[in-house]
Protein backbone atom coordinates (compact mmCIF):
# COMPACT_ATOMS: atom_id res chain seq x y z
CA UNK A 1 0.00 0.00 0.00
CA UNK A 2 2.54 2.30 0.89
CA UNK A 3 4.55 1.79 -2.56
CA UNK A 4 1.11 2.25 -4.63
CA UNK A 5 0.99 5.92 -2.68
CA UNK A 6 4.09 6.66 -3.73
CA UNK A 7 3.76 5.80 -7.36
CA UNK A 8 0.53 7.60 -6.98
CA UNK A 9 1.96 10.67 -5.88
CA UNK A 10 4.42 11.00 -8.56
CA UNK A 11 7.47 9.97 -6.51
CA UNK A 12 7.80 13.34 -4.56
CA UNK A 13 7.28 11.87 -1.30
CA UNK A 14 10.10 9.75 -1.79
CA UNK A 15 12.56 12.54 -3.14
CA UNK A 16 11.09 14.12 -0.09
CA UNK A 17 12.47 11.74 1.98
CA UNK A 18 15.55 10.69 0.77
CA UNK A 19 16.20 14.83 1.15
CA UNK A 20 15.33 15.22 4.86
CA UNK A 21 17.75 11.78 5.38
CA UNK A 22 20.15 13.26 3.16
CA UNK A 23 20.23 16.89 5.96
CA UNK A 24 20.35 14.85 9.01
CA UNK A 25 23.04 12.72 7.68
CA UNK A 26 24.84 16.13 6.87
CA UNK A 27 24.17 17.51 10.35
CA UNK A 28 24.86 14.53 11.78
CA UNK A 29 28.33 14.49 10.18
CA UNK A 30 29.33 18.26 10.69
CA UNK A 31 28.52 17.58 14.77
CA UNK A 32 30.76 14.48 14.87
CA UNK A 33 33.61 15.84 12.94
CA UNK A 34 33.12 19.01 15.55
CA UNK A 35 33.25 16.58 18.09
CA UNK A 36 36.54 14.77 16.48
CA UNK A 37 38.53 18.19 17.21
CA UNK A 38 41.71 16.95 19.05
CA UNK A 39 41.02 17.90 22.28
CA UNK A 40 44.96 19.15 22.81
CA UNK A 41 43.98 22.17 20.44
CA UNK A 42 41.10 23.22 22.31
CA UNK A 43 43.39 23.16 25.55
CA UNK A 44 46.30 24.77 24.18
CA UNK A 45 43.78 27.88 22.55
CA UNK A 46 42.37 28.22 25.85
CA UNK A 47 45.17 28.29 27.82
CA UNK A 48 46.92 31.04 25.54
CA UNK A 49 44.08 32.92 25.90
CA UNK A 50 43.91 32.62 29.78
CA UNK A 51 47.53 33.13 29.91
CA UNK A 52 49.00 35.03 27.10
CA UNK A 53 52.89 35.21 27.03
CA UNK A 54 54.77 38.38 28.79
CA UNK A 55 57.49 39.68 28.48
CA UNK A 56 60.10 39.66 31.72
CA UNK A 57 60.29 42.62 33.91
CA UNK A 58 63.66 43.76 34.25
CA UNK A 59 64.82 43.85 38.08
CA UNK A 60 63.73 46.60 40.20
CA UNK A 61 60.74 46.94 37.72
CA UNK A 62 57.41 45.47 38.04
CA UNK A 63 56.34 46.65 34.98
CA UNK A 64 56.92 44.89 31.02
CA UNK A 65 59.74 46.75 29.33
CA UNK A 66 60.88 45.71 25.41
CA UNK A 67 63.04 43.34 25.53
CA UNK A 68 67.01 44.07 25.64
CA UNK A 69 69.56 43.22 23.66
CA UNK A 70 71.65 40.22 24.49
CA UNK A 71 74.32 40.37 27.32
CA UNK A 72 78.25 39.52 26.91
CA UNK A 73 78.58 35.60 27.51
CA UNK A 74 79.77 35.29 31.39
CA UNK A 75 81.91 32.95 32.56
CA UNK A 76 80.81 29.53 33.90
CA UNK A 77 80.23 30.26 37.89
CA UNK A 78 82.61 27.85 39.33
CA UNK A 79 81.29 24.34 40.34
CA UNK A 80 80.09 24.02 43.64
CA UNK A 81 81.52 22.39 46.45
CA UNK A 82 80.70 18.69 46.89
CA UNK A 83 78.53 17.09 48.88
CA UNK A 84 79.30 14.72 51.98
CA UNK A 85 75.94 14.03 52.69
CA UNK A 86 72.12 14.21 50.86
CA UNK A 87 69.73 16.58 49.55
CA UNK A 88 69.31 19.66 52.04
CA UNK A 89 72.90 19.44 53.11
CA UNK A 90 74.62 22.14 54.97
CA UNK A 91 77.42 22.83 51.91
CA UNK A 92 73.84 23.34 49.08
CA UNK A 93 71.58 25.34 51.37
CA UNK A 94 73.96 28.75 50.95
CA UNK A 95 73.85 28.37 47.24
CA UNK A 96 70.26 28.73 47.24
CA UNK A 97 68.68 32.36 47.08
CA UNK A 98 65.13 31.75 45.69
CA UNK A 99 62.05 29.18 46.12
CA UNK A 100 61.27 26.32 48.30
CA UNK A 101 64.53 25.68 50.54
CA UNK A 102 66.37 28.98 50.41
CA UNK A 103 68.32 30.71 52.83
CA UNK A 104 65.86 33.46 52.84
CA UNK A 105 62.82 30.94 53.34
CA UNK A 106 61.59 30.05 57.00
CA UNK A 107 62.11 26.22 57.70
CA UNK A 108 59.06 24.39 57.24
CA UNK A 109 58.14 22.27 60.41
CA UNK A 110 58.46 18.43 60.11
CA UNK A 111 55.43 16.90 59.79
CA UNK A 112 53.60 14.64 62.60
CA UNK A 113 54.76 11.55 61.56
CA UNK A 114 58.27 12.69 60.95
CA UNK A 115 58.52 13.74 64.39
CA UNK A 116 57.04 10.96 65.87
CA UNK A 117 60.22 8.93 64.76
CA UNK A 118 63.04 10.37 63.21
CA UNK A 119 64.84 7.22 62.37
CA UNK A 120 62.31 5.53 60.25
CA UNK A 121 62.01 8.82 57.73
CA UNK A 122 65.56 10.10 57.96
CA UNK A 123 68.19 8.16 58.94
CA UNK A 124 70.71 10.76 58.55
CA UNK A 125 72.80 12.50 61.42
CA UNK A 126 71.70 15.87 62.49
CA UNK A 127 73.05 18.50 60.54
CA UNK A 128 73.39 22.25 61.83
CA UNK A 129 71.17 24.83 59.91
CA UNK A 130 73.55 27.06 57.44
CA UNK A 131 73.73 30.33 58.07
CA UNK A 132 71.61 32.84 55.90
CA UNK A 133 73.69 34.24 52.94
CA UNK A 134 73.77 38.24 53.12
CA UNK A 135 73.93 38.94 49.39
CA UNK A 136 73.15 36.37 46.37
CA UNK A 137 76.37 38.09 44.42
CA UNK A 138 78.84 37.77 47.45
CA UNK A 139 81.62 34.97 48.03
CA UNK A 140 80.57 32.40 50.52
CA UNK A 141 83.25 30.25 51.84
CA UNK A 142 83.06 26.91 51.68
CA UNK A 143 82.41 25.08 55.26
CA UNK A 144 84.50 21.66 55.73
CA UNK A 145 82.81 18.92 55.32
CA UNK A 146 81.93 18.11 58.96
CA UNK A 147 83.17 14.35 60.75
CA UNK A 148 81.94 11.63 60.01
CA UNK A 149 79.61 10.53 63.08
CA UNK A 150 79.45 7.29 63.87
CA UNK A 151 76.31 4.90 63.48
CA UNK A 152 73.31 5.52 65.74
CA UNK A 153 73.22 2.28 68.94
CA UNK A 154 69.79 0.78 69.19
CA UNK A 155 68.82 1.51 73.01
CA UNK A 156 69.43 -1.19 75.01
CA UNK A 157 65.63 -2.99 76.16
CA UNK A 158 64.52 -1.56 79.26
CA UNK A 159 64.73 -4.19 82.17
CA UNK A 160 61.57 -2.24 83.90
CA UNK A 161 58.35 -3.72 83.09
CA UNK A 162 55.66 -1.07 82.32
CA UNK A 163 52.71 -0.89 84.66
CA UNK A 164 49.65 -2.89 83.16
CA UNK A 165 46.06 -1.17 83.58
CA UNK A 166 43.89 -4.39 84.66
CA UNK A 167 40.82 -3.14 84.52
CA UNK A 168 41.24 -1.72 80.74
CA UNK A 169 42.84 -5.14 79.76
CA UNK A 170 39.92 -6.59 80.79
CA UNK A 171 37.31 -4.07 79.50
CA UNK A 172 38.93 -4.76 75.95
CA UNK A 173 38.88 -8.29 76.61
CA UNK A 174 34.76 -7.60 77.28
CA UNK A 175 34.30 -5.39 74.28
CA UNK A 176 36.49 -7.98 71.99
CA UNK A 177 33.90 -10.86 73.46
CA UNK A 178 30.65 -8.85 72.62
CA UNK A 179 31.54 -7.77 69.23
CA UNK A 180 32.48 -11.38 68.50
CA UNK A 181 29.12 -12.09 69.63
CA UNK A 182 27.19 -9.64 67.94
CA UNK A 183 29.23 -10.84 64.46
CA UNK A 184 27.87 -14.00 65.06
CA UNK A 185 24.64 -13.00 65.72
CA UNK A 186 24.43 -10.93 62.51
CA UNK A 187 25.67 -13.60 60.35
CA UNK A 188 23.01 -15.89 62.07
CA UNK A 189 20.28 -13.41 61.42
CA UNK A 190 21.91 -13.14 57.50
CA UNK A 191 22.14 -16.79 56.99
CA UNK A 192 18.41 -17.01 57.96
CA UNK A 193 16.72 -13.83 55.91
CA UNK A 194 18.48 -15.60 52.89
CA UNK A 195 17.04 -18.81 53.30
CA UNK A 196 13.41 -17.12 54.21
CA UNK A 197 13.64 -15.26 50.91
CA UNK A 198 14.81 -18.73 48.87
CA UNK A 199 11.81 -19.76 50.35
CA UNK A 200 9.71 -17.33 49.91
CA UNK A 201 7.87 -16.84 46.48
CA UNK A 202 10.21 -14.00 45.20
CA UNK A 203 8.62 -11.28 43.58
CA UNK A 204 9.95 -8.83 41.31
CA UNK A 205 11.91 -10.81 39.54
CA UNK A 206 12.65 -10.31 35.62
CA UNK A 207 10.64 -12.30 33.75
CA UNK A 208 11.63 -14.14 30.45
CA UNK A 209 15.30 -15.65 29.62
CA UNK A 210 17.89 -14.09 29.52
CA UNK A 211 19.53 -13.77 26.20
CA UNK A 212 22.34 -11.16 26.68
CA UNK A 213 20.83 -8.09 25.51
CA UNK A 214 17.65 -8.81 25.77
CA UNK A 215 14.87 -11.57 27.76
CA UNK A 216 12.96 -14.08 25.81
CA UNK A 217 9.51 -14.11 27.27
CA UNK A 218 7.35 -17.23 25.95
CA UNK A 219 3.48 -16.53 25.94
CA UNK A 220 0.98 -19.23 24.82
CA UNK A 221 -1.92 -18.52 22.28
CA UNK A 222 -5.28 -19.11 21.15
CA UNK A 223 -6.48 -17.80 18.13
CA UNK A 224 -9.41 -18.10 15.57
CA UNK A 225 -7.63 -15.82 12.65
CA UNK A 226 -6.95 -17.42 9.14
CA UNK A 227 -3.89 -19.18 9.63
CA UNK A 228 -1.05 -18.59 6.40
CA UNK A 229 1.21 -20.82 7.45
CA UNK A 230 4.96 -20.46 8.08
CA UNK A 231 6.25 -16.40 7.50
CA UNK A 232 9.64 -17.36 8.63
CA UNK A 233 10.49 -13.86 7.66
CA UNK A 234 7.97 -12.54 10.04
CA UNK A 235 6.78 -15.52 12.43
CA UNK A 236 3.63 -13.53 13.35
CA UNK A 237 2.67 -12.75 9.89
CA UNK A 238 1.31 -16.18 9.91
CA UNK A 239 -2.23 -15.10 10.92
CA UNK A 240 -4.17 -12.05 9.76
CA UNK A 241 -7.26 -10.84 10.28
CA UNK A 242 -9.96 -12.66 8.63
CA UNK A 243 -11.67 -15.44 10.43
CA UNK A 244 -10.47 -18.98 10.49
CA UNK A 245 -10.75 -21.15 7.30
CA UNK A 246 -12.93 -23.76 8.28
CA UNK A 247 -12.88 -26.20 4.84
CA UNK A 248 -11.61 -29.20 4.80
CA UNK A 249 -12.04 -30.29 8.65
CA UNK A 250 -10.01 -27.76 9.81
CA UNK A 251 -10.17 -26.03 13.86
CA UNK A 252 -11.47 -22.70 14.52
CA UNK A 253 -8.99 -22.84 16.84
CA UNK A 254 -5.30 -22.49 16.52
CA UNK A 255 -2.56 -23.19 19.63
CA UNK A 256 0.89 -22.29 20.16
CA UNK A 257 3.83 -20.04 21.92
CA UNK A 258 5.44 -17.34 20.59
CA UNK A 259 8.61 -15.97 22.01
CA UNK A 260 8.70 -12.66 22.09
CA UNK A 261 12.00 -10.04 22.76
CA UNK A 262 12.11 -7.36 26.11
CA UNK A 263 15.33 -5.33 25.00
CA UNK A 264 17.33 -5.15 28.28
CA UNK A 265 16.87 -0.99 27.96
CA UNK A 266 12.88 -1.78 27.99
CA UNK A 267 10.56 1.04 29.82
CA UNK A 268 7.82 0.36 31.74
CA UNK A 269 4.67 0.28 29.59
CA UNK A 270 6.34 0.87 26.41
CA UNK A 271 6.43 -1.40 23.43
CA UNK A 272 9.55 -0.70 21.95
CA UNK A 273 9.09 -0.28 18.16
CA UNK A 274 11.30 1.26 15.16
CA UNK A 275 11.44 5.24 15.21
CA UNK A 276 10.58 6.92 12.25
CA UNK A 277 14.48 7.42 11.15
CA UNK A 278 15.24 3.25 11.13
CA UNK A 279 11.34 3.24 9.67
CA UNK A 280 11.84 5.82 6.80
CA UNK A 281 15.58 3.87 6.16
CA UNK A 282 13.89 0.77 5.91
CA UNK A 283 15.68 -0.79 9.04
CA UNK A 284 14.62 -3.44 10.30
CA UNK A 285 13.54 -4.08 13.43
CA UNK A 286 16.31 -6.35 16.24
CA UNK A 287 15.67 -8.18 19.71
CA UNK A 288 17.54 -5.85 21.27
CA UNK A 289 16.07 -2.39 20.54
CA UNK A 290 12.45 -3.48 20.04
CA UNK A 291 9.64 -5.86 21.46
CA UNK A 292 8.69 -8.31 18.75
CA UNK A 293 8.01 -11.62 17.91
CA UNK A 294 11.28 -13.59 17.34
CA UNK A 295 9.54 -17.10 16.98
CA UNK A 296 6.21 -18.51 16.71
CA UNK A 297 5.19 -22.51 17.06
CA UNK A 298 2.03 -24.31 16.38
CA UNK A 299 1.09 -26.94 18.04
CA UNK A 300 -1.34 -29.57 18.49
CA UNK A 301 -4.36 -29.24 21.18
CA UNK A 302 -2.54 -31.69 23.01
CA UNK A 303 0.98 -30.91 23.02
CA UNK A 304 0.10 -27.22 23.89
CA UNK A 305 -1.75 -28.08 27.32
CA UNK A 306 0.91 -30.21 27.92
CA UNK A 307 3.67 -27.47 27.61
CA UNK A 308 1.28 -24.98 29.26
CA UNK A 309 0.89 -27.31 31.92
CA UNK A 310 4.70 -28.02 32.83
CA UNK A 311 5.04 -23.99 33.07
CA UNK A 312 2.30 -23.41 35.81
CA UNK A 313 3.99 -26.46 38.01
CA UNK A 314 7.11 -24.37 37.99
CA UNK A 315 5.63 -21.41 38.97
CA UNK A 316 4.73 -20.48 42.47
CA UNK A 317 0.75 -20.06 42.85
CA UNK A 318 0.50 -22.34 40.02
CA UNK A 319 -1.68 -19.09 38.31
CA UNK A 320 -2.12 -18.10 34.64
CA UNK A 321 -3.67 -15.25 33.00
CA UNK A 322 -5.48 -15.16 29.96
CA UNK A 323 -5.80 -11.73 27.45
CA UNK A 324 -8.26 -10.31 25.20
CA UNK A 325 -7.47 -7.63 23.09
CA UNK A 326 -9.81 -4.92 21.82
CA UNK A 327 -10.73 -3.48 18.35
CA UNK A 328 -8.20 -3.37 15.42
CA UNK A 329 -5.14 -5.20 17.16
CA UNK A 330 -3.12 -7.39 15.08
CA UNK A 331 -2.06 -10.98 16.16
CA UNK A 332 1.45 -9.56 16.73
CA UNK A 333 0.41 -6.59 18.54
CA UNK A 334 -1.44 -8.71 20.98
CA UNK A 335 2.07 -11.02 21.64
CA UNK A 336 4.07 -8.31 22.18
CA UNK A 337 1.51 -6.80 24.95
CA UNK A 338 1.04 -9.91 26.55
CA UNK A 339 4.61 -10.37 27.10
CA UNK A 340 5.24 -6.79 28.33
CA UNK A 341 2.53 -6.84 30.28
CA UNK A 342 4.06 -10.12 32.13
CA UNK A 343 7.36 -8.44 32.50
CA UNK A 344 6.08 -5.30 33.87
CA UNK A 345 3.79 -7.04 36.48
CA UNK A 346 6.77 -9.74 36.88
CA UNK A 347 3.90 -12.17 36.80
CA UNK A 348 4.77 -15.29 38.27
CA UNK A 349 3.20 -17.63 36.12
CA UNK A 350 2.16 -18.83 32.36
CA UNK A 351 0.81 -15.66 30.32
CA UNK A 352 -1.58 -16.67 28.01
CA UNK A 353 -3.40 -14.73 25.14
CA UNK A 354 -6.81 -14.90 23.12
CA UNK A 355 -6.59 -13.64 19.81
CA UNK A 356 -9.59 -12.85 17.72
CA UNK A 357 -9.99 -11.53 13.93
CA UNK A 358 -10.32 -7.79 13.71
CA UNK A 359 -9.39 -5.56 10.64
CA UNK A 360 -6.80 -3.20 10.73
CA UNK A 361 -7.27 0.74 10.14
CA UNK A 362 -6.09 0.75 6.30
CA UNK A 363 -9.72 0.10 5.42
CA UNK A 364 -12.23 2.36 6.45
CA UNK A 365 -12.82 3.34 10.04
CA UNK A 366 -16.38 2.46 9.68
CA UNK A 367 -16.45 -0.87 8.28
CA UNK A 368 -13.42 -1.59 10.15
CA UNK A 369 -15.42 -1.30 13.56
CA UNK A 370 -18.71 -2.98 12.41
CA UNK A 371 -16.83 -6.08 10.71
CA UNK A 372 -14.83 -5.86 14.47
CA UNK A 373 -18.21 -6.58 15.79
CA UNK A 374 -19.78 -9.20 13.44
CA UNK A 375 -16.57 -10.94 14.50
CA UNK A 376 -17.05 -10.62 18.01
CA UNK A 377 -20.01 -12.04 17.88
CA UNK A 378 -18.87 -15.28 16.46
CA UNK A 379 -15.67 -15.33 18.43
CA UNK A 380 -16.69 -15.36 22.02
CA UNK A 381 -18.14 -18.97 21.55
CA UNK A 382 -14.90 -20.04 20.85
CA UNK A 383 -13.04 -18.10 23.56
CA UNK A 384 -15.77 -19.80 25.86
CA UNK A 385 -14.45 -23.24 24.36
CA UNK A 386 -10.51 -22.03 25.21
CA UNK A 387 -11.37 -20.87 28.64
CA UNK A 388 -13.17 -23.94 29.53
CA UNK A 389 -9.89 -25.83 28.15
CA UNK A 390 -7.54 -23.42 29.60
CA UNK A 391 -9.26 -23.88 33.28
CA UNK A 392 -9.71 -27.51 33.30
CA UNK A 393 -6.24 -28.85 31.23
CA UNK A 394 -3.66 -26.13 32.48
CA UNK A 395 -3.53 -27.32 36.27
CA UNK A 396 -3.35 -24.07 37.26
CA UNK A 397 -5.09 -22.85 40.86
CA UNK A 398 -6.10 -19.57 39.55
CA UNK A 399 -7.00 -18.43 35.93
CA UNK A 400 -6.91 -14.17 35.35
CA UNK A 401 -8.97 -12.62 32.88
CA UNK A 402 -7.72 -9.05 31.49
CA UNK A 403 -10.31 -7.72 28.46
CA UNK A 404 -9.65 -4.42 26.94
CA UNK A 405 -11.99 -2.43 24.83
CA UNK A 406 -14.58 -4.20 22.42
CA UNK A 407 -12.26 -7.36 23.75
CA UNK A 408 -14.90 -7.11 26.76
CA UNK A 409 -17.60 -8.16 25.47
CA UNK A 410 -16.21 -11.47 24.28
CA UNK A 411 -15.14 -11.79 27.67
CA UNK A 412 -17.95 -11.19 29.40
CA UNK A 413 -20.62 -13.04 26.81
CA UNK A 414 -18.21 -16.06 27.02
CA UNK A 415 -17.97 -16.26 30.98
CA UNK A 416 -22.40 -15.99 30.87
CA UNK A 417 -21.86 -18.59 28.20
CA UNK A 418 -19.51 -21.00 30.76
CA UNK A 419 -21.55 -20.44 33.00
CA UNK A 420 -24.72 -21.87 31.00
CA UNK A 421 -23.19 -25.61 31.23
CA UNK A 422 -21.95 -27.86 33.91
CA UNK A 423 -18.88 -25.70 34.93
CA UNK A 424 -19.58 -25.48 38.61
CA UNK A 425 -16.42 -27.32 39.36
CA UNK A 426 -14.25 -24.24 37.58
CA UNK A 427 -16.00 -21.63 39.32
CA UNK A 428 -13.39 -21.79 41.99
CA UNK A 429 -10.38 -21.72 39.91
CA UNK A 430 -11.70 -18.26 38.07
CA UNK A 431 -9.77 -15.53 39.52
CA UNK A 432 -9.10 -11.69 38.96
CA UNK A 433 -11.84 -10.19 35.61
CA UNK A 434 -9.98 -7.37 34.96
CA UNK A 435 -12.72 -4.83 32.66
CA UNK A 436 -10.67 -2.58 30.75
CA UNK A 437 -11.93 0.25 28.89
CA UNK A 438 -14.73 -1.86 28.31
CA UNK A 439 -16.84 -0.85 25.07
CA UNK A 440 -19.93 -2.00 26.38
CA UNK A 441 -23.47 0.18 26.66
CA UNK A 442 -23.67 1.76 30.39
CA UNK A 443 -26.95 0.59 30.37
CA UNK A 444 -26.68 -2.91 29.39
CA UNK A 445 -23.61 -3.61 31.39
CA UNK A 446 -24.94 -2.14 35.06
CA UNK A 447 -28.34 -3.77 34.51
CA UNK A 448 -27.84 -7.08 32.30
CA UNK A 449 -24.55 -8.56 32.24
CA UNK A 450 -22.93 -7.43 35.88
CA UNK A 451 -25.80 -9.06 37.92
CA UNK A 452 -25.43 -12.29 35.97
CA UNK A 453 -21.45 -11.95 35.70
CA UNK A 454 -20.70 -12.01 39.16
CA UNK A 455 -22.41 -14.89 40.15
CA UNK A 456 -20.01 -16.93 38.35
CA UNK A 457 -16.55 -14.53 39.07
CA UNK A 458 -17.44 -12.88 42.07
CA UNK A 459 -14.04 -10.51 41.90
CA UNK A 460 -15.04 -8.26 39.08
CA UNK A 461 -12.64 -5.19 38.24
CA UNK A 462 -13.81 -2.15 36.07
CA UNK A 463 -11.38 -0.05 35.37
CA UNK A 464 -12.54 3.47 33.58
CA UNK A 465 -11.16 7.04 32.51
CA UNK A 466 -12.69 10.09 31.72
CA UNK A 467 -9.77 11.04 29.38
CA UNK A 468 -10.64 8.08 26.77
CA UNK A 469 -11.52 9.79 23.32
CA UNK A 470 -11.89 6.04 21.90
CA UNK A 471 -14.64 5.48 23.93
CA UNK A 472 -15.96 8.90 23.07
CA UNK A 473 -16.06 7.80 19.43
CA UNK A 474 -18.03 4.72 19.90
CA UNK A 475 -20.75 6.86 22.34
CA UNK A 476 -20.98 8.99 19.32
CA UNK A 477 -21.43 6.32 16.67
CA UNK A 478 -23.85 3.69 19.40
CA UNK A 479 -25.63 7.06 20.71
CA UNK A 480 -25.21 5.74 24.12
CA UNK A 481 -22.46 6.22 26.77
CA UNK A 482 -19.91 3.22 27.13
CA UNK A 483 -19.16 2.15 30.84
CA UNK A 484 -15.60 2.71 30.33
CA UNK A 485 -15.99 6.48 30.24
CA UNK A 486 -16.07 7.46 33.60
CA UNK A 487 -18.44 10.12 33.43
CA UNK A 488 -20.90 7.53 32.48
CA UNK A 489 -21.14 5.69 35.85
CA UNK A 490 -23.92 7.50 36.92
CA UNK A 491 -25.08 3.87 38.24
CA UNK A 492 -23.16 2.06 40.33
CA UNK A 493 -22.56 -2.03 38.97
CA UNK A 494 -23.18 -4.18 42.06
CA UNK A 495 -20.64 -6.05 43.24
CA UNK A 496 -17.74 -4.84 40.57
CA UNK A 497 -15.20 -2.60 41.82
CA UNK A 498 -14.57 0.70 40.08
CA UNK A 499 -11.16 2.14 39.42
CA UNK A 500 -11.06 5.73 38.13
CA UNK A 501 -7.81 5.87 35.87
CA UNK A 502 -8.41 9.75 34.78
CA UNK A 503 -5.77 10.70 36.70
CA UNK A 504 -3.01 8.56 35.00
CA UNK A 505 -3.50 9.83 31.48
CA UNK A 506 -0.17 11.02 31.45
CA UNK A 507 2.47 8.98 29.59
CA UNK A 508 -0.54 7.12 27.88
CA UNK A 509 -1.23 6.74 24.30
CA UNK A 510 -2.46 10.05 22.48
CA UNK A 511 -6.19 8.96 22.82
CA UNK A 512 -5.79 7.60 26.13
CA UNK A 513 -7.10 4.24 25.31
CA UNK A 514 -4.36 1.99 26.18
CA UNK A 515 -3.83 2.80 29.67
CA UNK A 516 -3.98 -0.47 31.11
CA UNK A 517 -0.78 -1.90 29.68
CA UNK A 518 1.40 2.05 29.30
CA UNK A 519 0.39 3.31 32.57
CA UNK A 520 3.21 2.61 35.00
CA UNK A 521 0.22 3.50 38.33
CA UNK A 522 -1.72 1.27 36.43
CA UNK A 523 0.36 -1.81 36.27
CA UNK A 524 1.01 -1.01 39.39
CA UNK A 525 -2.34 -1.75 40.03
CA UNK A 526 -2.53 -4.63 38.37
CA UNK A 527 0.69 -6.32 39.93
CA UNK A 528 -0.64 -5.82 43.47
CA UNK A 529 -3.93 -7.31 42.53
CA UNK A 530 -2.82 -10.30 40.62
CA UNK A 531 0.06 -11.04 43.06
CA UNK A 532 -1.94 -10.61 46.51
CA UNK A 533 -5.33 -10.77 45.42
CA UNK A 534 -6.55 -7.89 47.88
CA UNK A 535 -9.88 -6.23 47.39
CA UNK A 536 -9.80 -2.30 46.56
CA UNK A 537 -10.46 -1.39 49.87
CA UNK A 538 -6.84 -2.51 51.14
CA UNK A 539 -4.76 -1.28 48.41
CA UNK A 540 -4.21 1.34 49.68
CA UNK A 541 -0.24 1.72 48.12
CA UNK A 542 -1.65 2.23 44.74
CA UNK A 543 -5.70 3.59 45.39
CA UNK A 544 -7.24 6.11 47.28
CA UNK A 545 -10.98 6.21 47.86
CA UNK A 546 -12.99 8.51 45.15
CA UNK A 547 -16.60 9.08 44.23
CA UNK A 548 -18.28 8.18 40.87
CA UNK A 549 -20.45 10.81 38.73
CA UNK A 550 -23.33 9.45 40.78
CA UNK A 551 -22.07 9.63 43.87
CA UNK A 552 -21.05 6.34 44.87
CA UNK A 553 -17.99 4.87 46.33
CA UNK A 554 -14.91 3.74 44.20
CA UNK A 555 -11.44 3.83 44.55
CA UNK A 556 -8.30 5.93 42.31
CA UNK A 557 -5.14 5.19 40.92
CA UNK A 558 -2.46 6.50 43.13
CA UNK A 559 0.91 7.39 41.02
CA UNK A 560 3.24 5.16 42.46
CA UNK A 561 6.37 4.17 41.02
CA UNK A 562 6.42 -0.05 40.67
CA UNK A 563 9.45 -0.31 42.49
CA UNK A 564 7.67 0.87 45.62
CA UNK A 565 5.03 -1.81 44.06
CA UNK A 566 7.61 -4.34 43.89
CA UNK A 567 9.04 -4.07 47.36
CA UNK A 568 5.84 -4.07 49.10
CA UNK A 569 4.86 -7.31 47.54
CA UNK A 570 8.14 -9.18 48.63
CA UNK A 571 7.63 -7.55 52.26
CA UNK A 572 3.97 -9.01 52.33
CA UNK A 573 5.35 -12.83 50.95
CA UNK A 574 8.52 -12.58 53.70
CA UNK A 575 6.18 -11.94 56.04
CA UNK A 576 3.39 -14.10 55.52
Amino acid sequence: MFTEFLEASGGWVALLIIAIVAAVAAMMALFMRLRSRPPEQDQDRRRSVANPVQPTPAPGNPAARPAEPPKAAQPPPAPPARRTEGIGTASEAPRRTQGVGSAAEPPRPRTDYQAADPRKFDRRPPVASAPAAASPAAERPVPPPPAPQPAPVPAAPSSTVPQVNTATVAAAAAAATAAAAATAAARMQTQSATIARSEAPVAGAPVGEDKGNYLAVTVHYGTDRRDLGDTPADPAARFNHERADLTAGRAAITYGTCVVSIPKTHTTGVLEDRSWIEWATWQGRTPEKHVMVVKLTADQPAVFFSNLADVVARSSKKDAFVFVHGFSVSFADAARRTAQMAYDMRFDGAPIFFSWPTPDLTTALLAAYTTSESNAELSKHRLRSFLQDVLEKSGASTVHIIAHSMGNRLVTDALQLLDSVSTSHLKSRIGEVILTAPDIDATVFVNEIAPRLTLFAPRVTLYASSSDKALEASQSVHSFPRIGEFQSLLSMPLGVEVIDASAVYEGASSIGHSYYGESEPVIGDLCYLLSLGERAGKRALTLTSATTPGGDACWSVVKRPLTDVYAAIVARRLTG
